[in-house]
């Protein structure tokens, strides 16, 4: 059988993607191992933990101080014992929380429930966990003892993908999930729509946009909603409202408007808008198409993001979970907005000691 040039060819690039795929975990870490020589020769180490290559003027974050934090904590951190909790309590000379009278399940196989645990309140660590329930309290002031009366206690959770800005942003948008009429998802908008021009009247602030979403048609019989429905409440405010599964966006004619989206012969050929039979879009869009309107939106304030990231913290802790991995904003936000978070809020926060659980992305 003759060989022609191009199955040569293919079959060369079939055997090197074959290499690439055998070795890639070398490969990785010989990237990864002169990345971290480049990020220290240029700006330090990231305090978040990042260990890609970062731009020159990421600014290094007191590259010592979790090293040095982490030490001063293990100094003071009482070795394990048969000494009380509160021994312990007054060999670490601040405030600590005891909490006693649990059943507390510790995920530790050799030890997989305990009775009490001894919190730090300056860092949150855990420096006690207590599996006897036989410790005394030496009654320090600095001791505050605070009985569960039996309660369950455990690790908290764990949430591998979230998108925490954008989803703490999304806690103060138009929520319509579980809306169940075309009454009731108009009347959201509405009275969303209202308390934003009265915000408006009071700041000094842009053309705002009215943003939410989790609505579906099937929770109020199938009809899929338009620009119609929502324009009278909405006016000259750009509307932007996506679907629960975040392939289709609801907006009104503003938003339209604002994307270029109603003039003569734009984005005909572009798939995803839904059009009359006249050709004028109906206001939803899908997929792909609704990067036309996203890219119209603004970046949120660093202002509003550092209350985005305190408000999904909040959140977050209050259902249990305490360690996110963070996919940055994805399809939610700009290319850049990503990188603007790293810098301008998650490396304030570390500086301020102000992230609200462990952080990774």
């Amino acid at each position: 059988m003759a060989v022609t040039l191009s199955s040569a060819i293919l079959f060369g690039a079939s055997l090197l993607f074959a290499a690439c795929a055998l070795f890639w975990p070398q490969i990785e870490q010989a990237y990864v191992k002169q990345s971290r020589g480049l990020t220290a020769k240029v700006s330090g180490r990231c305090p978040l933990g990042y260990e890609g290559p970062m731009p020159a003027n990421h600014p290094p974050v007191m590259p010592n101080a979790r090293q040095q934090a982490a030490d001063e904590d293990q100094q003071h951190k009482p070795q394990r014992s048969s000494s009380s909790v509160g021994v312990a309590a007054a060999s670490v000379g601040r405030p600590i929380v005891i909490y006693k009278n649990a059943n507390i399940w510790t995920a530790n196989q050799e030890s997989p429930w305990a009775r009490s645990i001894t919190v730090d309140v300056d860092t949150g660590m855990i420096l006690w966990v207590d599996t006897d329930g036989n410790s005394e309290v030496d009654g320090d002031a600095a001791t505050t003892v605070v009985d569960l009366q039996g309660a369950f206690v455990m690790p908290g959770f764990v949430d591998p993908h979230v998108h925490l800005i954008p989803s703490g942003l999304a806690l103060s948008d138009v929520n319509l999930r579980h809306v169940t009429s075309k009454g009731e998802l108009i009347q959201r908008v509405a009275d969303r729509a209202v308390a934003l021009w009265q915000q408006q009247q009071t700041a000094d602030a842009g053309q705002p946009w009215l943003l939410g979403g989790s609505w579906s048609e099937h929770e109020w019989g199938g009809e899929l909603p338009d620009a119609s429905w929502i324009d009278e409440v909405t006016g000259d405010v750009p509307a932007v409202f996506l679907r629960m599964d975040y392939h289709m966006a609801w907006v009104n004619t503003a938003a339209l408007r604002a994307a270029g989206l109603l003039e003569p012969g734009a984005h005909m050929d572009e798939p995803g808008v839904d059009r009359y039979e006249d050709g004028t879009p109906t206001g939803l869009l899908r997929e792909a198409a609704m990067d036309i309107v996203r890219k119209k939106v603004p970046s949120p304030t660093v202002a509003e993001r550092k209350t985005a990231l305190a408000a999904a913290g909040q959140y977050l802790l209050s259902r249990g979970v305490t360690s996110v991995g963070d996919m940055g904003w994805g399809l939610f936000g700009l290319p850049h907005d990503t990188w603007d978070d790293l810098e301008l809020v998650y490396d304030w926060a570390a500086q301020q000691d102000r992230l609200p659980l462990r952080w990774g992305s």
